[in-house]
């Protein structure tokens, strides 16, 4: 069981310079899940398959890793474009070693590769977490994405009562154990579709506006883990408004 106790930085902060246009051939969060992987891996090479081969898996089939990222320039998502100017990668994570993995790896390698291009780091910075209340207003970094049992595409009105759920799970896979508080009303305030290509995969997602009241614990859960699926491949990142 994860104690929280032990914890130290939950999110970092990766702004790194593009030196010209660059089209990709695939999508960049392809590209960037298999660099983050790599990072933690060349710092702890049990730790960083334990994540990409099995996670944590209390509830089910499921399986969590407990880390979610936002790739963007000029505060847009990035999807098969990188242009000239400064870019920003934010990784977060409820388990700090991730982010400990992670930035003694990149330090090692020294750039940002992504495919066969490097690009030069400009600055790594700790992002201090909010404080955590009953309520939150946030911006979604990277679209939520989440499917029903059939794996139909879940709009944002349908998906609400779900994303709870979702968070639930995570919080008892990881602590083996429920919140106090279980009650959390999600709602987005507004919504913009957009469609995310990973591997043979689109992926059909929303970035917006999101409002979150009751349960601090999920309210936590949901800023470090990301919201909704597929969080560690770049699903899911919110930052405080």
């Amino acid at each position: 069981m994860y104690n929280a106790e032990t914890r130290d930085i939950m999110r970092i902060k990766i702004d790194f310079y593009v030196n010209e246009n660059f089209k990709f051939n695939k999508n960049l969060n392809e590209a960037m899940t298999a660099f983050i992987y790599r990072c933690i891996s060349l710092s702890d090479k049990r730790y960083g398959a334990m994540l990409h081969d099995k996670g944590y898996r209390q509830c089910g089939y499921k399986k969590f890793v407990y880390h979610v990222y936002s790739l963007s320039q000029n505060g847009s998502c990035v999807k098969d474009t990188l242009n000239r100017g400064m870019a920003t990668l934010i990784l977060s994570s409820t388990l700090d070693k991730t982010i400990i993995h992670f930035t003694r790896g990149l330090i090692r390698i020294g750039k940002v590769q992504l495919l066969s291009h490097s690009f030069d780091i400009i600055s790594i910075k700790n992002i201090d977490e909010p404080k955590y209340t009953n309520s939150m207003m946030a911006k979604i970094k990277s679209p939520i994405f989440l499917q029903d049992v059939n794996h139909r595409y879940l709009k944002p009105g349908n998906m609400e009562d779900k994303l709870v759920n979702n968070l639930l799970e995570k919080y008892y896979s990881m602590y083996e154990k429920f919140p106090e508080n279980m009650e959390l009303k999600i709602k987005f305030m507004s919504y913009i579709r957009q469609y995310v290509k990973y591997k043979r995969n689109v992926y059909k997602g929303y970035i917006g506006i999101i409002a979150m009241q009751g349960s601090r614990e999920l309210i936590e859960m949901a800023y470090e883990a990301g919201l909704g699926s597929k969080n560690g491949i770049g699903f899911g990142l919110i930052e405080k408004i």
